[in-house]
């Protein structure tokens, strides 16, 4: 009998956890380090987080609303998707997309920041083991590297900033190249991601013949009051 109610109880928490909304997160990636984004944008991704694994030895699934803003071990999530796309500047490279699978850290080596700004939700990551790169110890952040030997590079700290660009691994004192040929032209991406920044609260041209009818109502509202 306490094996059955046992049983019943895990999966009564694996349904719970595969019944809740996920947490879904937009961002856009754009051409300039000054950490606000907009146009013209270079590339996009998705962030999925589901079911946080509670540390009271107890699985709950949260709703989107119920997943705050804060810093989380990555391995906390039941379920953890990221896809991103970019522009390549090269014409003949190939597409330049990054997953969940490419990621190179593994996911109990990486925290992931919730925020919210007044645009929406973002998010950043910080790894926790550093990588040592040619000039010496150094942090290069959280990397996801896709099978054609890009990188795709977050800024440590949870930072704003990204870049995009070729994957050189320096092994026994020889620089080694990524599968990727020697593209036509260089892939170099670096600036800023998060929600899309407004810019401007300019009406568009369709919507100023509206405007200008409801000017008109009120003027003619108004001398009906006077008369």
């Amino acid at each position: 009998m306490t094996i059955i109610r046992s049983t019943a109880a895990a999966a009564a928490l694996m349904l719970a956890a595969g019944s809740a909304q996920a947490l879904t997160v937009d961002v856009l990636f754009d051409d300039s380090a000054d950490e606000t984004v907009t146009a013209p944008f270079v590339g996009s991704a998705t962030l999925v987080l589901d079911g946080v694994l509670e540390l009271q030895s107890e699985a709950s699934a949260r709703s989107e609303a119920d997943i705050p803003d804060g810093i989380y071990l990555l391995a906390e999530f039941f379920t953890f998707e990221f896809d991103a796309s970019f522009d390549n500047p090269d014409p003949l490279g190939p597409d330049l997309t990054f997953d969940e699978g490419d990621l190179v850290s593994p996911p109990f080596d990486v925290l992931v920041e919730l925020r919210t700004t007044p645009d929406g939700r973002t998010f950043g990551f910080e790894t926790l083991s550093f990588f040592e790169d040619e000039v010496g110890d150094g942090d290069l952040g959280t990397n996801f590297v896709n099978e054609e030997g890009f990188v795709l590079s977050f800024q440590p700290g949870f930072g704003p900033l990204y870049f995009v660009e070729e994957f050189f691994v320096e092994q026994f004192g020889a620089q080694q190249r990524g599968a990727r040929a020697t593209p036509l032209t260089p892939v170099e991406l670096f600036g800023s991601f998060g929600p899309e920044t407004q810019t401007s609260d300019v009406p568009v041209p369709a919507a100023l013949p509206l405007m200008a009818l409801g000017i008109a109502a009120l003027g003619a509202a108004a001398r009906r009051r006077k008369a």
